[in-house]
């Protein structure tokens, strides 16, 4: 498995060749660097703050997940440094939110904004409903106040894959889904000796998974199972499903010594997202950057 940090200098070098190679994903992954390069700085200043559990190795091979068995999320988390680091980093790579994420970040600093109330228990709630209720309270939008949580939930929801990996790699998991937190994946990375792992799209835990069965539905028959590729890019691809009609982004990275992270691949190769979803496929995982 993959490392779960990455060097800045090196996540820097990574977007900076993509965008060399491929010109028209500059300024979608140049939005995203800020947020990219500070979810990583906030995981290494996270590194002391590890907690792990023993998950029910039967319920686990059954399906139910870490996020299904055990609370991921914890008051002493470090909301407010993250909150406000996020708060910083996102106009940076987007300069239209500047004035929305100030306001969240004055509210952060004074207190009355604290995001750990906002995840606690919210697998009882109606999370459109609650972003929405939180948007009016905050005095921002749900496009801004969305993209502000997404990325917090991110960084702990990544911590916690982190310091479960160890655990969890000796495990059977053979579901499409993170086994982490239940979230679908926004890329398949193939490596060595054509083995197929999986990146969440919501906690970026990885996993393996056979290449011709769809992550959505699970569908395992070759004939409605389909791989695009981009002309004199083999390395770029798809996985598309008849039976479902969703896609997977596909990148093949077997040789490479230091391939970038997966959230960086994935939005390097958002134009197959425009491709795919032009001729009426849908993505598995919605995420910030193909949301089109």
């Amino acid at each position: 498995m993959e490392n779960t940090t990455y060097e800045p200098e090196a996540m820097q070098h990574s977007m900076d060749r993509i965008i060399e190679r491929n010109p028209h994903v500059e300024n979608l992954l140049n939005a995203f660097r800020p947020i990219l390069l500070e979810k990583d700085r906030l995981l290494q200043l996270m590194q002391d703050h590890k907690k792990t559990f023993t998950p029910d190795t039967i319920k686990f091979q059954g399906g139910i997940t870490l996020i299904q068995q055990f609370q991921l999320i914890f008051s002493d988390d470090p909301w407010k440094l993250i909150a406000l680091s996020v708060s910083r980093a996102i106009p940076q790579g987007f300069p239209a939110l500047q004035e929305e994420m100030r306001l969240l970040e004055g509210q952060i600093e004074t207190g009355e904004l604290n995001c750990y109330d906002f995840f606690q228990d919210s697998s009882t709630k109606d999370d459109d409903l609650q972003l929405m209720t939180w948007a009016v309270k905050c005095s921002v939008s749900t496009a801004a106040l969305g993209l502000f949580l997404r990325t917090v939930e991110s960084v702990i929801l990544s911590k916690r894959a982190a310091d479960m990996k160890d655990i969890l790699a000796p495990l059977t998991w053979n579901r499409g889904y993170c086994p982490v937190c239940a979230s679908m994946p926004m890329l398949a990375v193939t490596r060595e000796q054509g083995q197929q792992w999986l990146q969440c799209s919501r906690c970026s835990h990885e996993w393996k998974f056979a290449r011709l069965t769809c992550p959505a539905c699970e569908h395992a028959a070759p004939e409605d199972t389909t791989y695009l590729y981009v002309n004199g890019k083999p390395e770029e691809q798809a996985f598309v499903c008849e039976n479902c009609q969703k896609y997977l982004i596909t990148t093949n990275q077997a040789g490479s010594l230091q391939a970038p992270c997966p959230e960086i691949l994935a939005i390097s190769l958002a134009h197959l997202d425009l491709i795919l979803q032009d001729r009426g496929y849908s993505q598995m995982a919605i995420c910030d950057w193909n949301t089109l």
